[in-house]
């Protein structure tokens, strides 16, 4: 319980008061017929009444079904107007219009707080879910009706977005709406959440959207009537503070004070996050953080603070290029971090984040982008000296980052990216041709000999070296130079690999089954880390639909080893490790009806986690991920394509076919890849300014494995094909090795048709060779990234070895 006076200077005090309104809060107004407001179950045996059922209970669905079924749809839909259409209300609600609440959200029907605006002269605008939340660009002065609005109701919506009979319980409106994320983000940057006149009975929605974690417990309050029953209050306090005062009191109270929203400040940002660098004390480094860190991914943030203002690594390894970093600024190209998965790329912006607080820079995270990202984009261009911003993982966000460096650019404010090393060799041609800029490519992969050297130090202080324990240091580094590739994620895959880690790896997986929506959690949370995505408790809730008890699953000391329930995040954000959990996973079917599920239901989502879950997801690259080393694991990956061919998501988006495809020719199933390939281009064709380059080049390898594998008497005309589309100057310029990748398949070609070709069209395979040939050459000259070069020397050797074959004075001069 927490008394009036205690409550309202809570709310005073907070500079966003996030106003949440339940059928209580009407209780003062009266409508057209000048009768009080219903609420619930006084609405339920109101229609009952109607329909002549003496004995009626409080189930409104019921109620208003049998509505229907005596006098009609429209009937009610007039009833229903009549009722909680506001004609008149008692002057205490007056303060409500005289606050600055941060937002304003509503499960009542009625338009009580938009008359209380309007008399005031105060600006208000209603919205209700069905609608797009794009439409509402300025939302400081709106009140978010849930269940339905009064003014909007209609025959069309009663059904679904106008929560009042049964069919539209069944229908999940909230989280399936534009406006479910926004909710999300208003949830999380609130300071205060203030509940009038609510009950959570029948509301399970609310439950699992705003409790998820114990931080919003802390700062939700409960206003109830002052006859509310102990056993209600003891139900409400389980998710907040609860004061018995009474919507009349209350209003009168909060007049004498003032709530007053700063609409922006560093603290109000919901899509980006500001890393300041505080000089945190001295922490000692325990065995335990430097655990987490390795094979958990749990990054500790005050002790990476401490590492840098101390140059020490005791924590971690200050591998971060913070000078190439600062030289790119001031030669105005955009530095792009990329690492393979578990190298270390999360890690080094972190580290980078703070070196550049530390060096003078307002530093912005960009973190999801909510609806509100316009907003916080304009703001940030606003602050006065030098800015950055860091964007992880840019092509999972690929048009909120473009977004952000139209806009900001200009202003000459810094930029820094990170992508997985495969996804950057193929994406950031294009991003840097549509924007025109230029960028510096970082890569991450390789650990240096003096990273070698710290690393080592680094470990041998907390021996963490598994069964090499024994090793001397050279043995170490040398170990680390060979057999890992000087490549971290080798070598965390080797010591989670060790007997011991493996034992603990099992019965981590082993706890993780004491429960069956607790397993689905921990299932989706080691594929959202292997596909690249950053989950909290209630992203992955959302998956399996909320299935999941989580006030169990908090009195669970093993889940609180993954989920952190005070915070919503999730413990375990190690890729690698998240990628051996799912190899020693038990059961592939299991795995297998986790994700599809999970992939139905954040299919009919609106939210940015959702979506990128579906994207990330249909990958083929993804896929093999997670099944691989399994039993049948191609025929899985089959499978999921063939059911998520029907979602909204995938059905008519060209990527989709595309994958779908790439999956069908690793089969070798060409003609059915085909079909798909083609499918590819003809959605493709229905977007404006699509690029095809990555469906040209999976066209041009499918042609060439059909002339291979096949017995194709038109076959030169095929490699004619194919030699028009890797030889078009946007493929050479913008894909690095991709085209010399299909070209390797020339020597295959070679092999088999050559000796059957007319000499005509031996010469122009000669001519098509020597064309590849001097292409590659010209293109490695131009490459700085460093497996593109390795794949097109492998192709020019290839290539030089067929030209010998049919001209052997042909000169490689010039070649590397």
């Amino acid at each position: 319980m927490i008394e009036l006076y205690d409550l309202l200077e809570k709310i005073s005090d907070g500079k966003r008061v996030m106003l949440f309104l339940g059928s209580g809060f009407s209780i003062g107004a009266k409508n057209h017929n000048n009768n009080r407001l219903p609420i619930g179950s006084q609405l339920a045996k109101y229609i009952y009444t109607k329909c002549g059922i003496k004995d009626g209970d409080s189930d409104l669905q019921f109620a208003a079904e049998k509505y229907i079924e005596k006098y009609g749809i429209s009937a009610l839909i007039q009833s229903i107007r009549e009722i909680f259409t506001i004609a008149e209300y008692e002057s205490y609600y007056d303060s409500f219009s005289q606050q600055k609440w941060f937002r304003i959200y509503t499960t009542n029907y009625d338009d009580l707080l938009e008359n209380i605006f309007i008399k005031n002269k105060k600006l208000i605008d209603s919205a209700s879910i069905e609608q797009d939340i794009a439409s509402y660009r300025n939302k400081s002065n709106l009140v978010i009706h849930l269940n339905g609005y009064i003014k909007e109701l209609s025959q069309s919506n009663i059904d679904n977005f106008f929560k009042l009979i049964g069919r539209s319980y069944l229908v999940d409106t909230i989280t399936s709406s534009t406006w479910y994320e926004q909710l999300k983000a208003d949830i999380n940057i609130a300071d205060v959440i203030l509940f009038i006149g609510f009950s959570l009975d029948g509301d399970l929605d609310i439950k699992r959207l705003f409790f998820s974690d114990a931080h919003n417990i802390k700062k939700t309050y409960f206003v109830v009537w002052d006859k509310e029953t102990d056993l209600n209050i003891e139900k409400l306090g389980r998710y907040g503070q609860v004061c018995r005062a009474g919507v009349e009191l209350f209003s009168i109270e909060m007049s004498k004070k003032k709530i007053e929203y700063e609409e922006f400040d560093k603290n109000a940002l919901a899509c980006f996050e500001q890393r300041v660098f505080t000089n945190s004390l001295k922490e000692k480094v325990n065995d335990s953080d430097v655990f987490n860190l390795l094979f958990w991914g749990n990054i500790n943030q005050k002790l990476i603070e401490q590492s840098i203002s101390t140059a020490t690594s005791d924590y971690v390894i200050l591998r971060n290029p913070i000078n190439t970093i600062v030289d790119c600024f001031n030669d105005d190209l955009i530095p792009v971090i990329h690492s393979n998965m578990g190298n270390g790329k999360t890690l080094c912006l972190n580290i980078l984040s703070y070196q550049l607080s530390s060096n003078g820079y307002k530093v912005f995270y960009f973190n999801k982008p909510y609806q509100n990202i316009d907003e916080e984009i304009e703001f940030i261009s606003k602050e006065n000296g030098k800015i950055v911003i860091i964007i992880d993982r840019y092509n999972l966000f690929y048009h909120t980052t473009k977004k952000i460096l139209a806009q900001l650019l200009s202003k000459d404010i810094k930029v820094v990216l990170s992508e997985r090393t495969n996804i950057y060799d193929v994406t950031i041609a294009n991003l840097e041709n549509s924007l025109n800029f230029n960028h510096h490519g970082i890569d991450l992969n390789i650990l240096t000999d003096n990273d070698i050297n710290e690393f080592v130090k680094l470990l041998n202080k907390y021996n963490f070296w598994g069964d090499i324990a024994h090793y001397t240091d050279n043995e170490k580094k040398d170990y680390l130079q060979r057999k890992c590739k000087k490549q971290l994620s080798f070598f965390l895959i080797d010591i989670i690999k060790s007997k011991d880690i493996k034992k603990r790896i099992e019965a981590i997986i082993k706890k993780m089954t004491s429960s069956e929506s607790g397993f689905k959690l921990f299932i989706l949370l080691l594929v959202s880390d292997v596909i690249g995505l950053s989950p909290d408790i209630n992203d992955l809730q959302e998956l399996i639909d909320f299935e999941a008890n989580l006030d169990i699953l908090r009195q669970d000391s093993d889940f609180q080893e993954i989920f952190d329930f005070k915070t919503g995040q999730v413990v375990l954000k190690s890729s690698i490790l998240s990628q051996c959990l799912i190899e020693l996973l038990g059961s592939n079917e299991l795995l297998f009806s986790t994700i599809y599920n999970a992939s139905k239901v954040a299919e009919k989502r609106h939210t940015s986690f959702s979506k990128l879950f579906v994207k990330e997801l249909t990958m083929y690259g993804n896929l093999e991920k997670i099944f691989r080393n399994k039993n049948q694991h191609r025929k899985h990956i089959i499978d999921f394509y063939m059911l998520a061919k029907d979602f909204r998501l995938c059905k008519e988006n060209p990527q989709f076919w595309l994958q779908y495809s790439i999956a069908m020719i690793a089969l070798n199933e060409l003609d059915q890849a085909d079909v798909y390939i083609q499918n590819a281009y003809s959605f493709a064709h229905t977007i404006n300014n699509y690029d095809t380059f990555q469906i040209d080049n999976q066209y041009g390898k499918l042609l060439m494995e059909q002339c291979i594998l096949g017995d194709i008497p038109s076959h030169f005309d095929v490699l004619q094909k194919v030699q028009t589309i890797i030889t078009n100057p946007r493929q050479m310029r913008d894909n690095r090795h991709y085209p010399y990748s299909v070209g390797m398949k020339y020597a295959e070609y070679y092999k088999k048709y050559y000796s059957n070709l007319s000499s005509t069209e031996k010469n122009l395979f000669l001519d098509y060779c020597r064309e590849l040939h001097l292409l590659a050459i010209s293109s490695i000259k131009n490459v700085n990234f460093d497996a593109s070069k390795k794949r097109i020397n492998v192709f020019i050797q290839v290539i030089e070895g067929v030209l010998r074959k049919i001209d052997p004075e042909y000169s490689t001069k010039g070649t590397f």
